[in-house]
């Protein structure tokens, strides 16, 4: 039985002048055993023909068939096989791999073969011993003189015990000594199998071949027999295949590729370091705008207003006034809370923005804010930073860090330092009389207050404050009359008397009412409750600074958050991106070596493992290396937003729970990672495989 059936066999290639032919209708039947050699000038097909009987190369036309079955239409096992087990190659320029040893060379292919690693070196060595090439084991191939490296290719190509051995050249660097010693070998070999011998040696030829085929311009011109053996059928071998070789080459990639997998390594890092950050500022900021509420004493003072509109006289049109709302509507409106006072705004007398002066330095900026519970039992002793809560006095205030800046001092100077503020304005009475319509009385202030304590509050968009007792403020201006108004009336009024007794809509009482939180349990619902009433077309609506500043910090942390989303996602697809381009990069560099693993039985799919392992070892380093640092980051971080925001644990990233289901994040993400890592490592390889393997097989 033909061995191998060349059936009108044509091989062209495409040039600019058009189709050139290296083989023209070749029609060959070779059998088994003996040495069968081929011979031509250079440019008769001799490689071509080589190439085909390899399947590196497709006929153009026509059928050439291995043991009755058709080498071009071989799938990816059958090609694997068909290499692993039935043929081998001797190459003219050895194709080995230089930065393996001599012994790794010698037995990746029967590790191909499923052997062990210690079965595979031991019959490594048995087959070096029987060359005499002992002292070859452990040299990497690239220190070998080209009879060493020859010497080499063919005991690796005979080591599997192929069907056939194909052999391009194989004494074409070699002196007239080894030469001989070769071409003795390779007749030797041919007793039991078929070698077929492409070579420009023709005495050689002549002395050792049992067959002589002679090509010209890609045709038979001779086809003469030496010598005949008895044809032997081809002896069927179990076929078993493993792809335990591609630690071997993963572990040499790693290494020649140190300087581009530490780069990997550290854009990798730089990368998921970033992206559980960017976790860690999501989960902690939800929990952190909680928290950015109670970092703020003036979470307990808000103002209501009612609106209401006003008809024009002989017009469509109205008009829109704030005035102070009536208790009935206030306790309507609030009656869900039972730790909600209300009071009358006293800031007509006692302004938000008064003049301000410390140790004889105009202060501008600052806010008077006031509190029902100066002595911070009710919320606010955990914000404190030095001094003690004042007494319940008008002159004793407490101040944040915001204003210890402002007077460019260090908090712990401030205590006890008085500073002054000072305020006047007039209050006139109507009287409807007409000799005597208006009455004014004159209301000044000029309080030296003493600073007994400072707090840190959130700083987001936070001024600076000082906080004073509203309830020894109300005591103080009921104590304190208007002289002209009292006269006329012919009854004492306080000032106190004279704000609460207004109109709604008269400015001395600054069209609203104070509202003071009393628990800061009730705090959350109370600010759920300015939101609704915001949403609504409520004409009651409450203002809170407190309640601003949560906002627009939600604002920002979602619009952050989106931003850092954004951020999280590219830098993760360019992680891989860079993971996918430095592995094509390896594969390209090595795309030679991936060609000899082809011809040597390698599947595509364990060559692609090789380069796949390689990043997914560069992954997994990066994310371990990631985690660590994103919790010296995270630690780094959050002691800064501390000491600057007021605002603990904003990052938070949820390395031991992720909703709910434990060591979840970096488990995910690992995933997610070796999943990309895998689609940008094999796109382009994928794309890039259709390359010639006799093109890199050739000599670079």
């Amino acid at each position: 039985m033909s061995v191998f059936l060349f059936q009108n066999v044509s091989k062209s290639f495409k040039t600019y002048d058009g189709d050139f032919y290296a083989l023209k209708h070749i029609n060959l039947s070779l059998s088994s055993p003996g040495l069968l050699s081929i011979v031509g000038k250079s440019g008769s097909g001799k490689s071509t023909l080589l190439n085909l009987l390899t399947g590196i190369e497709k006929p153009s036309s026509g059928n050439l068939v291995f043991c009755n079955k058709p080498i071009n239409k071989m799938s990816d096992r059958a090609f694997s096989k068909y290499h692993l087990k039935d043929i081998s190659m001797v190459y003219q320029h050895y194709n080995l791999f230089d930065e393996m040893s001599a012994k790794e060379n010698i037995y990746i292919p029967l590790l191909m073969q499923g052997l062990s690693r210690n079965k595979a070196e031991k019959k490594a060595t048995e087959y070096l011993e029987r060359f005499n090439l002992t002292y070859l084991s452990n040299q990497k191939v690239k220190t070998l003189s080209g009879g060493e490296k020859q010497r080499v290719a063919i005991i690796r190509a005979i080591i599997t015990n192929p069907k056939v051995l194909l052999c391009d050249e194989p004494t074409g660097a070699l002196d007239g000594e080894n030469s001989d010693a070769i071409m003795s070998l390779l007749k030797d070999l041919s007793k039991d199998i078929l070698v077929i011998n492409v070579s420009h040696n023709r005495p050689l030829v002549e002395k050792y071949s049992d067959r002589i085929i002679t090509l010209k311009d890609g045709e038979v011109v001779d086809d003469k027999v030496i010598n005949e053996y008895k044809e032997i059928n081809a002896i069927s071998t179990s076929y078993k295949y493993s792809s335990s070789w591609t630690s071997l080459f993963t572990k040499l990639n790693l290494k020649l590729n140190l300087k581009k997998n530490l780069f990997s390594i550290l854009a990798c890092t730089v990368g998921f370091s970033a992206i559980f950050l960017s976790v860690g500022f999501y989960s902690g900021s939800q929990t952190s705008q909680e928290n950015a509420l109670r970092n703020n004493l003036s979470i307990l003072h808000a103002t209501a207003s009612e609106k209401t509109f006003y008809e024009i006289e002989n017009s469509p049109l109205s008009f829109e006034k704030m005035v102070r709302p009536s208790d009935e509507l206030l306790r309507a409106n609030l009656k869900e809370f039972k730790n909600i006072k209300y009071e009358p705004n006293l800031s007509y007398l006692f302004p938000n923005y008064p003049n301000g002066k410390y140790q004889d330095e105009i202060i501008e900026n600052f806010q008077l804010i006031p509190l029902y519970d100066i002595s911070l039992e009710t919320f606010g002793k955990d914000l404190l930073v030095c001094g003690e809560p004042p007494s319940d006095v008008i002159d004793e205030v407490i101040v944040n860090e915001e204003f210890v800046k402002l007077i460019n001092k260090r908090k712990e100077d401030v205590i006890d330092d008085l500073f002054n503020i000072s305020y006047a304005t007039s209050i006139s009475y109507n009287t409807g009389d007409y000799e005597n319509p208006l009455i004014k009385d004159d209301f000044s202030f000029d309080y030296d207050l003493r600073i007994t304590a400072v707090v840190k509050e959130f700083s987001f968009l936070n001024t600076p404050k000082v906080y004073y007792s509203y309830p020894a403020l109300k005591k103080e201006l009921g104590t304190l009359y208007l002289e002209n108004i009292s006269d006329y009336q012919s009854e004492p009024v306080s000032y106190l008397d004279y704000i609460q007794d207004s109109d709604d809509d008269n400015q001395i009482c600054s069209y609203s009412s104070e509202i003071f939180i009393c628990s800061i349990d009730e705090s959350s619902a109370f600010f759920e409750k300015i939101k609704k009433l915001s949403e609504s077309e409520s004409t009651f609506q409450i203002e809170s600074q407190a309640y601003d500043i949560q906002q627009s910090y939600k604002t920002f942390i979602e619009s952050f958050s989106t931003a850092l989303f954004v951020f999280a996602i590219i830098a993760f697809l360019g992680v891989n991106f860079i993971l996918g381009m430095i592995s094509l990069s390896t594969f390209i560099e090595n795309k030679k070596n991936s060609a000899i693993l082809t011809c040597l039985g390698a599947r595509n799919r364990s060559i692609q493992s090789i380069y796949l392992r390689e990043n997914y070892i560069v992954v997994l380093v990066s994310i371990v290396i990631s985690i660590f640092l994103a919790i010296l980051l995270q630690f780094i971080l959050n002691n800064l937003i501390s000491k600057n925001f007021a605002l603990d644990n904003l990052i938070t990233i949820p390395f031991m729970s992720f909703y709910g289901y434990p060591f979840a994040l970096p488990i995910l993400l690992i995933l997610i990672a070796l999943v990309f890592s895998t689609i940008f490592t094999l796109t382009p390889m994928l794309i890039y495989r259709h390359m010639s393997i006799a093109d890199e097989l050739r000599d670079e």
